[in-house]
């Protein structure tokens, strides 16, 4: 004799097995699908926010440059001004000539070095204008993390508010 078994609603349970399509997935089977889903979620939002420090890296690292630059550009000035002093007070003798041309040779390596951190700064500033959109990203994540987890929070109060006491 084949044993009838009922669920909690009164209905059989090969009659459940058998229309599950119309009645569709159980709340357990949707909260598993929604725990799967918010990890991936979770790992995209790792995965942006890890760019998001990129990003404020390379800014803090462009930063340094520019600073580096104006450094360079304030020795060049201070170069600039010794020979014009040692100029105007020694006039042209041969001493004088050594120490302005070691000072312009130096003044030449400072624009060489200006001109290859200018290289590096363009460079830094492509990648950081991707920073914005690394935000959006981030925030998008948040986002949509939030509402994952909102709406896996309703689905467990909804089985929890309909499952018979024991």
């Amino acid at each position: 004799m084949q044993k009838i078994l009922k669920d909690s609603d009164g209905f059989q349970k090969s009659f459940l097995k058998d229309h599950s399509f119309i009645v569709g997935p159980s709340a357990e089977d949707v909260l598993a699908k929604d725990h799967y889903t918010i990890q991936e979620q979770r790992q995209r939002l790792v995965e942006a926010e890890r760019q998001k420090r990129e990003s404020e890296d390379l800014v803090q690292e462009k930063n340094e440059e520019e600073q580096e630059i104006i450094k360079i550009f304030d020795k060049i000035n201070k170069n600039d001004e010794r020979i014009r002093i040692i100029q105007e007070q020694h006039g042209s003798s041969l001493e004088i000539q050594s120490e302005i041309e070691r000072l312009k040779m130096l003044n030449k390596n400072y624009q060489n070095e200006i001109k290859e951190k200018n290289k590096k700064l363009s460079s830094l500033e492509k990648q950081t204008k991707k920073k914005v959109e690394v935000q959006r990203k981030v925030d998008r994540e948040r986002a949509r993390l939030a509402e994952l987890e909102r709406e896996r929070n309703l689905i467990e109060e909804r089985l929890n508010s309909t499952k018979a006491l024991d």
